[in-house]
């Protein structure tokens, strides 16, 4: 049985399901449904956009439950991971798989975010600027003011950001570990 994006959100808290039909707007019928998130993959500029019913509280830059996270294709240097925690709790790196996501109210937050965090990235703004800037941007933003930084990417996203990192044990070493274990272990 196919769940219903729709239909599941009707039972999720206000914000959560305010939030969620705008995206169902946006991007259409969901690409997985379960009762606790909508998943949409490849849309618009994002590898992925999950919407939660749970929300996250978060209080930077103002007290606020973080529902919606996108994800974008990036290679984010080892040396930027702990400026970007510094910068905001919610934008995460997964470098293993190459993407940079945010978890925030909404996908205009996400936007400013990760924008953010890829200016932080290339040099462009230290950690104190982003965060000031980015708390004058959702200002600017709550009284209708243009917030190019909002409503979509400044950069390109990075296809195949991957990094699987290198391997430490050969194959030859865990075929021989795993056939001295076969031969030290009783049977039956």
């Amino acid at each position: 049985m196919t769940m219903d994006a729709s239909t599941v959100i009707k039972d999720w808290p206000d914000d959560a399901r305010t939030v969620t039909a705008a995206l169902i707007t946006k991007y259409g019928a969901a690409d997985e449904v379960t009762p606790t998130q909508v998943v949409w993959h490849n849309r618009g500029p994002w590898k992925a956009v999950v919407a939660s019913k749970e929300a996250t509280p978060h209080n930077f830059p103002f007290p606020h439950g973080d529902i919606v996270e996108n994800f974008t294709e990036y290679d984010v240097p080892l040396d930027s991971f702990s400026e970007l925690a510094h910068f905001d709790g919610s934008v995460t790196v997964n470098r293993t798989r190459g993407l940079l996501s945010a978890r925030c109210h909404d996908e205009e937050a996400n936007h400013l975010a990760v924008n953010l965090a890829h200016d932080i990235i290339t040099g462009k703004t230290d950690v104190a600027k982003a965060r000031q800037t980015y708390v004058d941007t959702m200002l600017a933003f709550r009284e209708h003011k243009p917030t190019p930084y909002m409503t979509e990417l400044q950069f390109k996203p990075q296809p195949n950001a991957g990094d699987p990192d290198t391997a430490l044990v050969t194959t030859d070493q865990l075929k021989k570990a795993a056939a001295e274990h076969k031969t030290t272990i009783p049977v039956g």
